[in-house]
């Protein structure tokens, strides 16, 4: 790719020779054409750290240890964030296991509840050689750079590259020498150091996403093009097993059972693709799964908004949540064992083994699968479209004195509602299908806070049905939980007034227009 000139960027440009071109021949022809002058040479081992869902890469960063040092970077230029030096024995794993300090932060901004994992391991050789000007001014830098990955140690795969370091002031010498390295065969390309070590590796980052993308067309088969979703689905819940097994981050089992869930949705409200017998005994097999990880996922929110909890309570009330979290723990190692011994067995083996090798069977069924061969487009537009018309009646219906019921209702409504637009968004304009969804996570939103709030304290209310109120540890305990729990039921009240103006959002006639143009049918 031709590199664009007179546009300045602070962006390093990478060149790549090709497989034949010999990197000593390149800097003799260079050194011919342009005044170079060695400066440094340097030779060092990096780790690059990300979340097993690049959060960090997501948003254009990478954070690189090397030696003891910590350094948050901008991917496209370099550019240093924040950096910091440890002695810690241990890498920090969360990151509020960082000092405080401005990478912690930085990386608080990102990270949320996700671990930080080592990626990948490089070995990166570089020379810096400046460019300079009748006046004898550096006008540019050209960096030769060799990256090498290792695994163990090992050396796996090498990359060599050159790079055009910019300085300001002097774009056109940039400019130039950039024209230059393309004129002799070199390709520019964009990659990032992350990516061009990825790639080494037959890998690229960003190879893991726990969103559902697929791209169907209009007329694809419904059978087909539900078996295109599932088989994506089983894809995500086999990619999360091994951190659940390794207790990684809560993130994993999230993940998997949002997969579950939605693989469930597929068989249950995409009605006629497949054959009863084959559906109900996927469907039934699922549900089993779901169901095994409940309590694990309970335990895991319990404990991640422990800080949040204790911040609702006066400061001499706080000691007393700590039987309530330390019973959690311990719960919580005891039902993760239990799912990880799961995670292990035959059974589970056969069901995901089996459920592939009928996703993977190309055959469109005939037998009771009415809609088999009905095209997604019309199916998705039907679908939705009955989905939205039934939340907006149930919806309107519910007023101040509607019992809660009736907004767990609407809740498992949009909720049907969001799994069909997700799972056919390929099919519909880009912009107008996320302002749908947009529209809709609004709402959802105010409803899932709600169904939340009100499952914790029901929680805690049998928590305290089972203290010793006898100890002082328990009365302790009971008093902080009842206050929590009002403090729980006050934030519950604040979700329920906004639920008027998020419901008029999704149920105005913009909205209510949008969704007839996308879904109509006619």
């Amino acid at each position: 790719m031709k590199p664009k000139r007179n546009s300045f960027s602070r962006k390093r440009e990478y060149f790549v020779p090709g497989p034949e071109a010999s990197q000593e021949k390149i800097l003799t022809e260079l050194k011919e054409a342009f005044p170079l002058m060695e400066s440094v040479s340097r030779k060092k081992k990096q780790t690059f750290y990300d979340t097993f869902d690049y959060k960090l890469y997501g948003k254009g960063l990478l954070l690189v240890k090397e030696g003891r040092k910590y350094a948050l970077l901008k991917s496209d230029d370099g550019d240093q964030i924040a950096t910091l030096g440890t002695r810690a024995k241990r890498a920090p794993k969360f990151w509020w296991d960082f000092p405080d300090g401005e990478l912690r932060e930085e990386l608080s901004h990102y990270l949320d509840v996700r671990a930080l994992m080592p990626l990948v391991d490089i070995e990166r050789s570089s020379t810096r050689y400046r460019i300079l000007n009748e006046d004898e001014k550096t006008v540019s830098y050209l960096d030769l750079e060799e990256i090498t990955t290792l695994d163990g140690g090992e050396k796996k795969a090498s990359a060599r590259l050159f790079a055009v370091q910019p300085v300001r002031g002097y774009e056109e010498e940039s400019d130039k020498i950039a024209e230059y390295l393309f004129g002799i065969g070199l390709e520019r390309t964009p990659d990032d150091l992350l990516k061009i070590a990825f790639e080494s590796l037959g890998r690229k980052p960003g190879d893991y996403s726990s969103k559902i993308n697929v791209k169907l067309e209009p007329d694809m088969p419904a059978s087909t093009a539900a078996k295109v979703i599932l088989l994506s689905l089983l894809e995500t819940i086999r990619a999360n097993e091994k951190g659940i097994i390794d207790d990684i981050d809560s993130e994993f089992l999230h993940d998997y059972r949002v997969s579950v869930r939605r693989t469930r949705s597929v068989l249950t409200l995409i009605k006629g693709v497949f054959p009863e017998k084959v559906k109900e005994r996927y469907k039934k097999d699922f549900a089993m799964l779901g169901k095994s990880t409940n309590r694990l996922r309970d335990l895991d929110i319990y404990l991640i908004k422990r800080k949040q909890y204790e911040q609702m309570l006066p400061p001499e009330l706080r000691a007393g949540l700590n039987p309530l979290f330390s019973m959690l723990e311990k719960e919580r190692q005891s039902a993760l064992d239990e799912f990880v011994t799961f995670l292990n067995s035959p059974e589970y083996e056969r069901i995901l083994q089996s459920w592939g090798k009928f996703l993977k069977d190309t055959k469109i069924p005939e037998d009771g699968a009415v809609n088999a061969h009905t095209p997604i487009l019309k199916l998705a537009k039907t679908h939705i479209r009955k989905r939205y018309k039934k939340a907006l009646k149930l919806g309107k219906k519910i007023d101040e004195n509607s019992p809660d019921t009736d907004l767990h209702a609407l809740r498992i409504e949009c909720k049907k509602l969001r799994y069909f637009l997700e799972f056919f968004e390929s099919l519909f304009p880009e912009k107008q299908i996320r302002q749908a969804v947009k529209q809709l996570k609004a709402l959802q939103d105010n409803l899932g806070d709600f169904n939340d709030l009100h499952v914790q304290q029901e929680s805690l209310k049998d928590y305290v049905s089972k203290m010793n109120s006898r100890t002082k540890e328990g009365k302790d305990s009971i008093i902080s939980a009842g206050g929590l729990i009002s403090q729980l039921y006050s934030k519950q009240l604040d979700v329920r007034s906004e639920f008027e103006k998020r419901f008029e959002e999704f149920s105005n006639k913009e909205t209510e227009a949008l969704f007839e143009n996308l879904f109509s049918t006619n």
